[in-house]
């Protein structure tokens, strides 16, 4: 009878142990950072933390208006990590390029083999044809794609 009434008073306990909802939790920002916030509202508002009090964040966005944010209508938080350099744009870019017109080279010069050369040529050397031009040209183009969009990195802190 003792077990019993331990693991009764056990499973009240638990039951009884408060725990913060989300919008009751202090917000893991601070004044001045660079932030990203997600609301009920269709876009994000990006700017810096003017003040965070336990009801609302304000913002002063990136186009000059100053938004204030109700902490219950916030869904997610991110905060900027600083902005990644151009050379880090155009490697990544880059190899994305080259893999995607590579693969895509490869598959349309190998279905495409006897048109290739005055004889044709095998399905391997128009695939490796393909490979090489696809790849050249993937890397240069996805290159400076992504020099030109070097930009913000983002973590989310929120929820």
């Amino acid at each position: 009878m003792g077990r019993a009434r331990l693991v009764r008073l056990a499973i009240a306990g638990s039951l009884c142990v408060t725990v913060p909802v989300a919008a009751q939790a202090p917000m893991p920002i601070a004044v001045d950072q660079r932030v990203r916030v997600w609301t009920d509202a269709a876009n994000a508002t990006t700017g810096r933390v003017i003040a965070v009090t336990s009801n609302t964040v304000r913002v002063a966005a990136d186009g000059g208006d100053e938004a204030s944010l109700p902490v219950a209508a916030i869904r997610r938080i991110e905060i900027s990590g600083g902005r990644t350099a151009r050379g880090a744009g155009f490697k990544r870019g880059a190899i994305r390029g080259a893999l995607i017109l590579a693969s895509i080279g490869a598959v349309s010069n190998a279905l495409q083999h006897e048109q290739i050369g005055e004889d044709g040529a095998t399905v391997t050397e128009a695939a490796l044809l393909g490979i090489w031009s696809g790849g050249l040209f993937g890397g240069l183009i996805g290159g400076a794609i992504g020099a030109a969009r070097s930009g913000d990195r983002w973590e989310q802190v929120w929820p």
